[in-house]
């Protein structure tokens, strides 16, 4: 255990700094006290299965304690869903080589209705006559 120095200094306190070797010896201990000795590492091994056993059991019992209190509230929390892909940062699909070489159609021409019609008609008339 390691006891701090405070002292006055011009009217304030102050805290030493513990030395050198004194956080050494306070590192080693906290390291020891980290790891497992022999008879704790043996224990773990043989009772592995009963251990993971247990710990799962304790999550399940958590989260039906959690979704019981849930429930007395009465409140339904929305699970988010997995959305789709931005379709504006998405590539787009390449086509098929095939249909690019298959020759362009060409394109139909649309007759003009109006007064050239109507004047081709006439003319057409006159000249029966």
């Amino acid at each position: 255990m390691v006891v701090p120095v405070f002292y006055f200094k011009n009217m304030v306190l102050m805290m030493a700094q513990p030395s050198e070797f004194l956080k050494n010896k306070i590192a080693i201990k906290e390291h020891m006290n980290q790891d497992l000795n022999e008879d704790e590492r043996k224990f773990i091994k043989e009772n592995k299965q009963e251990i993971l056993k247990l710990k799962s059991k304790e999550r399940k019992e958590e989260k039906r304690k959690i979704f019981e209190e849930e429930k007395s509230l009465h409140v339904m929390y929305k699970k988010k869903v997995a959305k789709g892909p931005n379709p504006l940062s998405v590539r787009k699909r390449k086509h098929n080589v095939q249909q690019e070489k298959k020759e362009p159609k060409e394109k139909k021409r649309r007759k003009r209705a109006g007064k050239r019609k109507k004047r081709d008609v006439k003319s057409e008339e006159k000249a029966k006559e």
